[in-house]
């Protein structure tokens, strides 16, 4: 089975949208089973802790994601 996940965390215009509370459960419960993950540039840079300015920050921070996973 193909799990997609959509974080839905932080708006495109960057407002967080959920408490800490809410995205740690989300990280460490629902986004490991994930098969792909689809968050948009403010989530991706949290979900995978780097910065994304430009295409290669955003193509180094999808493959640390995919490569570290959400744990």
């Amino acid at each position: 089975h193909t799990i997609v996940i959509d974080p839905a965390i932080i708006s495109e215009d960057g407002q967080v949208l959920v408490t800490e509370e809410v995205y740690n459960s989300l990280s460490s419960k629902l986004y490991p089973l994930a098969t792909i993950i689809t968050p948009n540039p403010y989530e991706l840079e949290l979900l995978a802790g780097v910065e994304v300015r430009d295409e290669d920050a955003l193509v180094s921070a999808a493959k640390k994601l995919s490569i570290d996973g959400m744990t």
